[in-house]
């Protein structure tokens, strides 16, 4: 299953040539002409070409080591082995304990696809709403484009936000020749004045992709607190196109008494070949059983998997009439209230035991009355079901 990925030296195409120095680099198109230092913008956008044109893996297939650790939690993070795959838009992740060195029992699986997400673990299965864009979170999906993104904003985004006028734009080169871009400003105005860094690090041997992303902020009012979000990415080229094959996500923050987050994935084993079926992507695909509990949040509706599925209409019409009953309940309730405690200004000094119970058959007859109305409502509706049925 582990496909031969190329190394890095021998994997870079003979049209991106690399950095020729510490003060200029050709731009990534192939044009052979120099880029000056002196001009980031002209760098940025000579990157963001680069990415443009950049081939990720469409679909594939492996396994990866992956730890995370969440604020506020002291215990040394535990390692999780996790099983992916995705094919164009559809993205699937299998996470299982490790147990003395090996595979242990599944925790839990979540599929993401353009219309949907699917959930399950040992206690229920969920289909929730999509969140945009579709892949953007480490550790929880292993789509190509969830390493290319940082706070859920794509990097080339990210670069065309660095090209404001306001912004101070610098690039530097480092020894490895990557490619350094920093965009700095000021926000002054709201709640929460701050500067704002962001870092986007490309290296020329790995098609100009990010190997950092940086996002960080330093509070005005409160010196003492910053906040800092990083991806590092290492990628692997397989064939004419490229995946990930080691990420370190950290998000945190000081000033605060909670740990911040952090995700460290390698994959271990990877087929940009493998053979993928749509079914992996469903809710019976990720092995829901009969009996399960199903939350569903996009009907808006709890079931049990297996058992049969009424329709919204259905599901609604017990609602309609439980709201009705309720409120001939609470109408009654008030006029049987106001014929027990009548005003005392319209209340005689003595009433005789016979207008009493005239007072209580009046009441209860028009208690009955809405009752049987509803009774009737109801035997017409399952009535009309059951004729429909046999038509």
């Amino acid at each position: 299953m582990n496909h031969q990925r190329e190394p890095i030296a021998h994997g870079v195409p003979a049209l991106i040539p690399l950095i020729v120095s510490i003060f200029c680099v050709r731009c990534p198109a192939g044009t052979g002409a120099a880029l000056s230092l002196d001009d980031p913008q002209a760098v940025v956008r000579a990157v963001q070409s680069a990415l443009e044109n950049v081939e990720l893996v469409p679909s594939g297939r492996g396994i990866a080591m992956m730890t995370s650790s969440l604020p506020g939690q002291d215990a040394e993070p535990q390692p999780r082995i996790v099983d992916f795959v995705f094919n164009d838009q559809m993205s699937r992740l299998d996470s299982f304990a490790w147990v003395d060195g090996a595979k242990g029992p599944r925790q839990w699986a979540r599929v993401i696809t353009s219309k949907c997400r699917f959930g399950i673990n040992p206690q229920y299965a969920t289909i929730s709403p999509v969140f945009r864009p579709l892949h953007c979170s480490v550790g929880k999906d292993f789509h190509p484009h969830v390493f290319i993104h940082l706070g859920g904003m794509p990097a080339k985004d990210a670069l065309e936000i660095m090209l404001r006028p306001d912004r101070e734009l610098s690039a530097q080169v480092d020894g490895n020749d990557v490619i350094h871009l920093v965009s700095r400003w000021r926000t002054t105005e709201g709640k929460d004045p701050h500067d704002h860094a962001f870092r986007l690090s490309a290296d020329p041997r790995q098609g100009f992709l990010p190997v950092l992303i940086a996002s960080e902020f330093d509070f005005h009012k409160r010196p003492a607190e910053s906040s800092r979000q990083v991806l590092a990415v290492g990628w692997a080229r397989y064939g004419g196109a490229w995946y990930v094959c080691s990420a370190d996500y950290r998000l945190y923050a000081t000033g605060y008494p909670l740990k911040g987050t952090r995700v460290q994935v390698t994959i271990t084993e990877f087929d940009p070949n493998a053979t993928i079926s749509d079914a992996e992507f469903t809710l019976e695909g990720l092995g829901v059983t009969d009996g399960m509990t199903v939350i569903d949040k996009l009907a808006g509706v709890t079931y049990q998997y297996g058992a049969p599925v009424k329709t919204l209409e259905e599901l609604a019409e017990p609602l309609e009439e439980a709201e009705f009953v309720e409120k001939v309940a609470d109408q009654q309730g008030e006029s049987l209230q106001g014929m027990a405690s009548p005003n005392v200004s319209q209340t005689p000094a003595a009433r005789t035991s016979t207008d009493a119970h005239r007072q209580v058959r009046t009441g209860l007859m028009l208690a009955l009355v809405p009752l049987v109305a509803v009774a009737a409502l109801i035997g017409y509706r399952r009535a009309a079901k059951r004729r429909a049925g046999r038509s």
